[in-house]
């Protein structure tokens, strides 16, 4: 996978969760391994919804949001973006990466199901993707600032989910 993609997808390791929801069991009921099989299959959703962002897209988000600055400079973030471009695929073991990158102790308590977990985060993902193409060197600060804010404020499902689960937040 390539570096791009890997730093969207650490943008979201504390959001990783998904699996099916037949019959409403709270999220503290399912134990680690329960938890990291969601996991996996949580992040195949997620790499489906950011293969919407073409390389170009996800270079561009990348080195907007690590190099804008007041100035209206960007050269910087040419440079970033050329860089990027050019890195290549790392790869990613997904058991491992869901066993290892996000803390399940945030699970503790929750009384939200899988599928109310799962509405907020590909919610969120699917935001966050729309945001992504439409940032790029050009954008102003004002603009970035703008369209970073519209897919980080919590949606209602996100704050739905957030009262079910008051341990998530200090757990990240």
């Amino acid at each position: 996978m390539k570096t791009w993609m890997m730093t969207i997808i650490a943008t979201l390791a504390a959001l990783m969760m998904s699996g099916c929801d037949e019959d409403g069991t709270p999220l503290s009921s399912y134990s680690s391994s329960d938890l990291d099989a969601m996991c996996v299959d949580f992040l195949a959703e997620m790499d489906a919804l950011v293969a919407t962002v073409t390389p170009e897209q996800g270079c561009s988000f990348r080195a907007a949001v690590e190099t804008h600055n007041d100035s209206g400079d960007q050269s910087d973030c040419e440079i970033a973006f050329q860089k990027c471009l050019k890195e290549e695929d790392e790869g990613r073991d997904d058991a491992l990466w869901c066993s290892t990158n996000y803390n399940k102790a945030g699970f503790y308590g929750c009384e939200a199901t899988v599928a109310e977990f799962e509405n907020c985060l590909l919610g969120s993902v699917n935001e966050m993707t729309h945001a992504m193409k439409k940032i790029t060197c050009e954008t102003t600060r004002a603009n970035l600032d703008s369209a970073m804010m519209d897919w980080m404020l919590p949606s209602d499902s996100c704050l739905d989910f957030a009262r079910q689960c008051p341990n998530w937040g200090d757990a990240q």
